[in-house]
Order: C-alpha cells, then structure tokens, then sequence
C-alpha cells in the first residue's frame, strides 16, 4: 500500500463520508496495483473498518475492471 496516497480531501457531513472520484480512482488503483484485499485498502484510507462492497461499487461506477476475473463454468 502506498503510504503517499492516502487520501487527504475526504470531506465528513455527519457520518457519512464523502470522497470524489479522484480519491475514490486514488484507493482503486491502490487495490489494484497491491496484494491486499479490499477490506484491508479501504480500512486505511477512511479509517471504517467495514467495506460493504464499496471499493466494488465505485470500479462498475467509473468503468474499471477487477484484478481477479470470475468465470462459471
């Protein structure tokens, strides 16, 4: 994981976080490009500890492909 992404520019209204698609395009490159799982990428950017299938939303969100292919046979 890369210590100098972090995201700075989170913006806090109450308790919801919001990110822009800068920041959100900052943490999926950072999943992409590392061995970690989404869980662990996303614990360290906004500091939730629960995911809930986020980092998933925002790639179908913005058009980007998952590292790991599923195929059903």
């Amino acid at each position: 994981m890369k210590q100098e992404s972090k995201v700075i520019l989170r913006e806090r209204i109450g308790a919801r976080l919001y990110l822009s698609n800068h920041e959100k395009r900052l943490i999926i490159e950072d999943y992409l490009s590392g061995n970690e799982a989404r869980q662990s990428v996303f614990k360290h950017y906004p500091g939730y500890s629960e995911e809930h299938g986020k980092i998933s939303k925002w790639m179908c969100q913005l058009g980007i492909e998952d590292k790991f292919e599923i195929t059903l046979a």
